[in-house]
C-alpha cells in the first residue's frame, strides 16, 4: 500500500480515443490523448517515467503499436516486447515495455494492462497505470528483491483498483467491476503463492477489495458487492484449512457509510465570518489561525442541513496540534462527509451539495458510526480491544 506506478504517482491511467467530441488533456488521476489513425493502424504514446539522467527530468515515452482487423472488432497490440491479441471489451494479459532514458543503453521497464473498450467505428482504449514490473523492477518493491519476483506479474500499484477511470468517465460500472475482479484474481492467487512458501513466523496479507469496492458500491450496489465478501472470505476459509493450528487474526480498521451529501467546510467558514481565523484541508481536518476552540466546535455541533435539519457535523474532537496536525478533527455526521473541494482548500459557493460522484460511500466521518471489525481464534483478551492492542497481542503469540 502506498507503491506509485513508473511515473511515482498513485496511479495515472491513459486513455486514448479518435472521438472528436472527446476533450483531451490530462484530469484527476489520468490522461486523455487523441488517437490518430489511418487505415486501421495508429501508434499511441505510453507516457513513462521522468527521465533521471536528463537535468530537465522530462518524462520518457514508448511507443505501441496497434492494428485493428478491417473486418471484425479485434485488434493487435505490440509494444517491441510484447504483443496482445484481444477483441473489443476484453482485457490484455501484462504487457512489458521499456522507457528508453539513454537510447540503446539504459532504458525503465514497466507493464500494464490494455482494455479494448471500443474498435469500432470509433476506437477507444484503455492503459492501466504502468506499473513497476515485479520481475523487472525498475525501483525496489521488496526485501529481499528477489521475493517480488517469486509470485510472477501482479498489479504493483498501492491500490490498483481505478476509481479514477469510472470517476471521468473512461469506465462504466460493468468495466469499473472487470478490473476490479482482475485485482481480486491477482491476490487471491498471491495468497495461496504465500500461503505454499510459509513455514513458521507471521504472514500479513492485504486484501484492497472490499474498500475500494465499498467506496463505489456501498447502499446503492449492494447486490454487487456481496460477492466480493464472499470472495475474501472463502480465501480466508482456504487459509484456516491449509493452516488449521495457526491463529488467526481478521481485521478491517473502518466500516463504511453512505457519502450523499458533500461537506464545502470553508465555505461555511466563510459565512459564519471564520475565514480569517481558520481554515481547512483534508478531509477531516481543521486548522485554526485565532479562532476560540471551543466556540468553533460548539458553532459546528450546531450546524444543519437546510435541506433536511441533519446535524452535518456529529462529533469534533481537539487535538494538541503542533507538528502539523489540525487543532481539530471533524467527525461528520452518516451520510455527508467534506467535499472534493474542501480537500485541497477551496471555496465553492454553496455550504453543502448533493454528491454527484461516481464515490458513493466513505470511512472519513464520526469515527463511532464506521467502526471497524476484528475476529480472532486466540490471543485476544482485552475488552473492546482496538488499533492499539494489536501488536501487544501479536506479540504475545510467540511467547
Amino acid at each position: 500500500m502506498g507503491t506509485p506506478d513508473l511515473r511515482g504517482t498513485q496511479g495515472t491511467f491513459t486513455y486514448y480515443t479518435d472521438n472528436p467530441d472527446a476533450a483531451g488533456g490530462d484530469v484527476p488521476g489520468g490522461m486523455i490523448r487523441k488517437a490518430e489513425l489511418r487505415n486501421d493502424h495508429a501508434e499511441l504514446v505510453i507516457p513513462g517515467p521522468p527521465n533521471s539522467l536528463r537535468k530537465d527530468r522530462v518524462y520518457s515515452t514508448a511507443t505501441m503499436l496497434i492494428d485493428i482487423d478491417p473486418e471484425r472488432p479485434v485488434a493487435r497490440f505490440d509494444t517491441g516486447r510484447s504483443v496482445a491479441v484481444i477483441q473489443e471489451g476484453e482485457w490484455s494479459d501484462w504487457m512489458t515495455v521499456d522507457f528508453p532514458l539513454l537510447p540503446h543503453v539504459v532504458s525503465a521497464t514497466g507493464m500494464f494492462r490494455v482494455y479494448a473498450k471500443r474498435l469500432r467505428p470509433r476506437v477507444e482504449i484503455y492503459i492501466s497505470p504502468v506499473n513497476i514490473d515485479p520481475e523487472e523492477p525498475a525501483l525496489p518493491i521488496s526485501s529481499p528483491s528477489s521475493y517480488a519476483k517469486q509470485f510472477g506479474r501482479f498489479y504493483t500499484l498501492g491500490i490498483p483498483e481505478d476509481t479514477a477511470s469510472l470517476r471521468q468517465g473512461v469506465f462504466d460500472l460493468g468495466e469499473f467491476l472487470s478490473q476490479t475482479h482482475l485485482v481480486l484474481e491477482d491476490e487471491q492467487r498471491m495468497l495461496r503463492e504465500a500461503l505454499q512458501r510459509f513455514d513458521d513466523g507471521f504472514l500479513f496479507f492485504y486484501f484492497s477489495s472490499v474498500d475500494q469496492n465499498s467506496h463505489i458500491l456501498w447502499g446503492k450496489h449492494d447486490d454487487l458487492l456481496t460477492p466480493i465478501y464472499h470472495a475474501v472470505d472463502s480465501a480466508i476459509g482456504e487459509a484456516m484449512t491449509r493452516e488449521p493450528d495457526a491463529a488467526f487474526i481478521v481485521m478491517s480498521d473502518h466500516g463504511f457509510s453512505t457519502f450523499d451529501r458533500a461537506v464545502n467546510l470553508n465555505t461555511w467558514l466563510r459565512v459564519e465570518g471564520l475565514d480569517q481565523k481558520a481554515h481547512a484541508v483534508g478531509l477531516n481536518a481543521l486548522y485554526l489561525d485565532g479562532a476560540d476552540r471551543e466556540d468553533v466546535s460548539r458553532r459546528l455541533l450546531a450546524w444543519r442541513d437546510p435541506k433536511n435539519g441533519t446535524a452535518v457535523v456529529k462529533s469534533v474532537t481537539q487535538t494538541h496540534g503542533g507538528a502539523g496536525a489540525p487543532d481539530l478533527i471533524i467527525g461528520y455526521s452518516p451520510g455527508y462527509r467534506a467535499s472534493w473541494a474542501t480537500g485541497v482548500g477551496d471555496v465553492p459557493p454553496e455550504e453543502i451539495e448533493d454528491n454527484q460522484d461516481a464515490w458513493i460511500a466513505d470511512h472519513c466521518i464520526n469515527a463511532a458510526d464506521v467502526p471497524g471489525v476484528l475476529f480472532a481464534t486466540k490471543g485476544i483478551r482485552v475488552p473492546n480491544p482496538s488499533l492499539r492492542n494489536l501488536s501487544a497481542v501479536i506479540m504475545g503469540l510467540f511467547q
